[in-house]
């Protein structure tokens, strides 16, 4: 299959375009016209640069034609300012909306969109945790009218926490890696919420499946189904670093309680969605810890 992918030079998508290639897609990555692309050359990624004002459609002919769109791009902010709020609909709502539009007009059979669990507060159907989760629903309220209008197939996995090594972001587990090694102290809130951690191996694993599920099957022009991965054990902050200390022999210089909890904390992870078929978890985290750990010295 021929496959286009956004968000590729994220952590995720520099974990799965290369296990792409392998299984044998060709991949071509949609990036800003500001991104460095060197690291997609290197995997023999062909490369299109939108500038986010024309129509994508005649780059997505060229380059084509394609049989899906992973898109993976996005801008997360956990709290915004009142100058947040344009970059973050024109990143998640409006840039994935043009390359919808230009994707069903280019004959794109498949869509495979990212979500966020944080899209559930208090796991409820939908209620958003903050403005980047509310950008990520409309960009699906949106989805819909091409669905039903042009019988895209159309699916969301929705992703909670993911970590793993060559993560550039600055995750939680990224942080304690750092402070273990500094000894600089880090103050944190009580440490009590539960994250359901996922090692990266495993998410491409679960996109993987998704790809040759979508490929394959033909769904009602309405469904537009929602799936989501867990490890099956949530665990507070303070059971995570217990088990980082033990794994790692370090020690984090975590001051609990020293921040405030912060407004909407999640404090159990969502669980709902469908099961991805096939998936299950192969890493488990004290495996993935032993593995970020022994990354963690090295550049990205």
């Amino acid at each position: 299959m021929r496959i286009l992918v956004t968000g590729a030079t994220g952590f995720v998508g520099r974990w799965l375009i290369p296990q792409l290639g392998k299984e044998g897609h060709e991949v071509c990555a949609l990036v800003r016209a500001s991104t460095e692309t060197t690291m997609l050359a290197k995997l023999g990624v062909s490369v299109l640069k939108d500038d986010g004002t024309r129509d994508l459609q005649p780059d997505l002919v060229k380059h084509g034609p394609f049989s899906g769109i992973i898109h993976l791009a996005s801008l997360f902010l956990a709290s915004h300012s009142r100058d947040d709020v344009i970059p973050l609909l024109t990143s998640n709502v409006v840039f994935p909306a043009r390359l919808l539009d230009a994707a069903v007009r280019s004959g794109v059979r498949w869509f495979l969109n990212t979500g966020s669990t944080w899209q559930h507060y208090e796991g409820r159907s939908y209620s958003p945790v903050n403005l980047y989760a509310a950008t990520k629903q409309a960009f699906e309220t949106l989805a819909q009218y091409y669905v039903e209008s042009h019988g895209l197939r159309f699916a969301t996995l929705a992703l909670g926490d993911t970590y793993g090594p060559a993560d550039r972001r600055e995750k939680l587990l990224n942080l304690w890696c750092r402070i273990a090694k500094t000894g600089m102290p880090l103050e944190m809130s009580e440490g009590l919420q539960k994250i359901d951690l996922l090692y990266i191996t495993d998410v491409v694993a679960a996109f993987e499946l998704m790809v040759d599920q979508l490929e394959a099957e033909t769904r009602p022009e309405r469904d537009m189904p929602v799936f989501s991965i867990s490890s099956g054990a949530s665990l507070s902050l303070r059971e995570i670093a217990c088990l980082f200390e033990e794994v790692t022999g370090a020690i984090l210089p975590i001051r609990w309680g020293a921040r405030p909890q912060r407004s909407r904390e999640v404090m159990i992870p969502w669980q709902g969605g469908r099961g991805v078929p096939g998936w299950t978890q192969k890493v488990s985290l004290r495996e993935g810890l032993a593995m970020m750990w022994r990354a963690s010295g090295k550049p990205c």
